[in-house]
């Protein structure tokens, strides 16, 4: 069969391009919709027609409910294995709820150029880390440790003081033990009286303190960030988002045919 002075169209109604002989007596139709290069099912077929010689080609897609167990089986891990762990995990849900929990959940109210990085694909050096100026003032709300921390180095004085605090994250990695915290105290009250051991000491403790606050804080939003990952991966999930796209496979489960 040549395909010579074949016609190619799109229908309208299911989006399939359909190849036609001139006589309009035998027809080729691409169930297809886009590559992976973006090209539709007219470029598809303008493809093809190019190696077909004696025969026509019917290639039946399916969407995901039309396919059998075993097949629907195939699709979902043709999604997961497409996909990385941040397609997996809304960035901005959970960027934003990670933020919301340092400010309710353990007092750290930060500025808005505060940074919150992550990465969550299982390898080494991922994890959930914090970058940027935090509220001290906020933090001692939360906080009765420290904050009878510094009555007692104030001897319980109303004394006003103000604590420069900033979360450091500027290596390659970003997890638990990753971040840096910069101290530094000013109080006129204490200029006097304090040695810089004195100003070294309360430094330290706050340092500590913040310390472990973070790294408990990043603990946390790793582990909810891998349980969401996991959620989003499951059969059900998985099979609705196939669904909701729309995506059509082969009677097997899979993407795509050869030739």
């Amino acid at each position: 069969m040549s395909t010579d002075n074949w016609t190619i169209k799109r229908d309208p109604t299911t989006g399939h391009a359909i190849m036609s002989s001139p006589a309009k007596d035998e027809r080729i139709i691409f169930q297809c919709f886009e590559t992976a290069d973006g090209q539709g099912p007219e470029e598809i077929a303008e493809r093809v027609a190019m190696l077909l010689s004696d025969k026509a080609l019917l290639v039946p897609f399916y969407l995901y409910d039309e396919l059998s167990d075993k097949a629907k089986e195939a699709a979902r891990q043709w999604w997961i294995e497409g996909c990385e762990s941040r397609d997996q995990l809304d960035p901005e849900w959970f960027t934003e709820s990670c933020r919301e929990a340092l400010a309710q959940d353990f007092g750290l109210v930060c500025h808005d150029e505060f940074k919150l990085c992550w990465s969550l694909s299982s390898c080494q050096g991922d994890g959930v880390a914090f970058d940027g100026v935090v509220d001290f003032d906020e933090l001692l709300k939360h906080n009765a440790a420290l904050a009878e921390r510094m009555a007692r180095a104030f001897d319980n004085l109303p004394v006003e003081f103000d604590v420069y605090l900033k979360l450091d994250n500027s290596g390659r990695y970003c997890h638990w033990n990753s971040m840096q915290v910069e101290v530094q105290v000013e109080c006129e009250w204490a200029m006097d009286s304090w040695s810089a051991e004195d100003f070294n000491d309360i430094e330290h403790d706050i340092r500590e303190a913040v310390k472990e606050l973070i790294a408990n804080a990043s603990r946390k939003f790793e582990r909810e960030g891998y349980e969401a990952i996991e959620h989003n991966q499951s059969d059900e999930v998985v099979g609705e988002t196939i669904e909701a796209n729309e995506y059509r496979f082969t009677a097997d489960g899979s993407r795509s045919v050869t030739l």
